[in-house]
């Protein structure tokens, strides 16, 4: 009822009129009349009509507020399964040893709500203009955590700006940034090799008259590589025959090394081939003459083709950026959840938002009136009040600073009733451009907290605790509190103690109180069909009935026409000892 009385408020204009009229005759005599024949009466009718009018405005509010609560429509729908079983349950009335008939009547009970107008006196009051005045919450909530105390850290869109973007494919050909995004989102995926080397040996031995080595193999190159270069390494052992001309020769490919005439062993290591992107396979060939042994081996070098790269790096990069999507997902349902626990928590309580909105508002105010510098302990965030790390040494450094600065915070707390702040909302397009579109954007379940996470501009006004006039505006001329005496002690008139502080500004009633009668969930189990028997009343009040405008619609006692007896509610007389007793009965 509270949280909707003060939406229609907020939602509410204010409109005020003033008139004045002097009338000051003078003759040609000298003479001077000045009438104020009807002042007193005219006040008084003021006064009434004031009253009168403020009254019709506080029902009319509590009326449509009423109306709002008893027509608000609530629609959800959750799908989400997580077991499923029957239960059946069966309700009855077991009268077979009864020798009474057994009636029962459920009652819905309604809650009357009492509603009253004070008059509070006459404040001073302090106008301050907040530009906007959610930017400090939104500043304060950028790093938040759910219900439960673990980070919620939104994902990094791998194609956003910054040292390590990735736009597209391509840039995954930098390795730094490969294994960066890689590890950042866990992406198991197989890294092909860069560069392979495929090796081949052969020996062999032939002792006789025809002492010949002869063979050509074929080579596969695995898919997605080509063949670049290769090297060729080899040995043939002499046979001591000077008679016989002795050759040897080696082959990659197209691209042939021959040795002849050599009367010796034979060698040679790391023979270059230059080979020309050769893809699925290669041929190699060696071939000697008279010589009694050989060894010979060759190394392809092959590297990954631009097309299998290419489609390898477009694959990862669909990888990474799925892995992202998956963890940006994940991320939006845990803040959701989060976001859903933390609005039932909030909406259940219709005060939160407002204490939100009188803590930023009033820290924007205090800021009009502090010394922001650095260090002052006349502003607020002072450091060095405190010293220590650890649970065993953490102190309060006792210092004059520290008196000043607490002196100072219980002036700007106990001089102005920051409880009774009242502010309104300006919309959006009095803020800074640049912010409209996220002003603009804000949304909340509490209408009233959007209209505050939206506007450009607040409008608050402040009222002076009875008592501090003179002081607030002598430091606001001054910088200095408390007229520029010592902090006041127990007796003095600027002396504040905790409980008087404590205490809530007493209003003075105007015009009758009238009541609202609201439904709830709530009900009584009526023992009879007649007459309402119960262990006790339902609550009643003591006040006068004559305070209120319609006195036959408040409850007292005398409204229960009931028999007075010790019974549970539909207990008969005799059966108490079935009931365990307590503090109930």
């Amino acid at each position: 009822m509270q949280s909707e009385i003060s939406k229609l408020m907020q939602e509410a204009s204010d409109s005020s009129t003033q008139f004045g009229l002097s009338v000051d005759y003078k003759s040609s005599f000298g003479l001077s009349v000045n009438s104020s024949l009807g002042l007193s009466n005219a006040h008084h009718n003021s006064k009434e009509e004031s009253t009168r009018q403020a009254t019709t405005m506080a029902q009319d509010i509590t009326s449509r507020a009423m109306d709002r609560i008893v027509s608000k429509v609530h629609e959800e729908r959750i799908e989400k399964i997580i077991d499923e079983f029957e239960e059946n349950n069966s309700h009855g009335l077991d009268n077979r040893k009864g020798d009474k008939h057994v009636v029962g009547v459920y009652r819905w009970v309604d809650k009357l709500m009492k509603n009253q107008i004070y008059n509070y006196g006459k404040r001073m009051m302090f106008e301050f203009m907040i530009p906007e005045p959610a930017r400090l919450h939104l500043l304060g909530m950028k790093e938040v955590k759910d219900p439960d105390q673990m980070d919620l850290i939104k994902p990094v869109d791998p194609r956003a700006e910054g040292g390590m973007q990735i736009s597209d494919y391509s840039a995954l050909s930098n390795e730094i940034k490969l294994k960066y995004w890689l590890g950042k989102y866990n992406v198991e995926i197989e890294i092909p090799e860069n560069n392979l080397v495929l090796s081949k040996s052969y020996s062999d031995t032939n002792i006789g008259d025809n002492e010949h080595f002869n063979k050509t193999e074929s080579i596969t190159i695995p898919d997605g590589y080509i063949a670049t270069h290769g090297y060729a390494n080899g040995y043939f052992k002499y046979d001591n025959d000077p008679r016989q001309q002795h050759s040897f020769g080696v082959s990659i490919g197209q691209h042939i090394h021959c040795v002849a005439s050599l009367y010796g062993d034979g060698q040679f290591g790391n023979v270059y081939f230059a080979l020309a992107n050769v893809a699925k396979s290669i041929n190699v060939t060696y071939h000697a003459a008279n010589y009694h042994a050989m060894t010979v081996g060759f190394n392809i070098h092959c590297k990954l083709s631009i097309e299998t790269k290419n489609s390898w790096l477009q694959k990862t990069f669909n990888a990474i950026i799925n892995a992202y999507e998956d963890a940006l997902t994940a991320y939006n349902n845990a803040k959701a959840e989060a976001d859903n626990k933390a609005v039932v928590i909030k909406d259940s309580n219709p005060d939160f938002y407002r204490q939100i909105e009188n803590t930023i508002l009033r820290k924007n105010c205090i800021s009009y009136m502090s010394d922001r510098t650095a260090d002052s302990t006349r502003g607020y965030g002072l450091s060095g009040l405190t010293q220590g790390n650890s649970f065993s040494d953490y102190e309060t450094v006792l210092s004059s600073k520290l008196d000043q600065y607490t002196a100072f915070v219980k002036f700007m707390e106990q001089a102005f009733e920051w409880d009774n702040l009242s502010y309104y909302l300006y919309p959006y397009y009095w803020g800074n451009k640049q912010n409209w579109i996220d002003l603009y954007q804000s949304e909340n379940t509490d209408p009233l907290f959007r209209n505050f996470l939206q506007s450009g501009m607040a409008r608050v006004i402040v009222t002076v605790r009875p008592g501090f006039e003179d002081a607030v505006q002598f430091y606001l001329a001054t910088g200095k509190i408390w007229n520029g005496g010592e902090i006041p002690v127990i007796g003095d008139e600027l002396y504040l103690s905790i409980v008087d502080e404590m205490k809530q500004p007493k209003g003075e009633k105007q015009g009758k109180a009238w009541l609202t009668r609201l439904p709830t969930t709530l009900n009584i189990l009526q023992a009879e069909s007649i007459g309402l028997k119960v262990a006790h009343a339902l609550p009643f009040t003591t006040e006068n009935p004559d305070d209120f405008e319609v006195p036959s619609e408040v409850i007292t006692q005398e409204k229960f026409n009931f028999e007075k007896n010790n019974n549970l509610l539909g207990i008969q007389p005799g059966e108490e000892e079935k009931i365990i007793t307590g503090d109930w009965l």
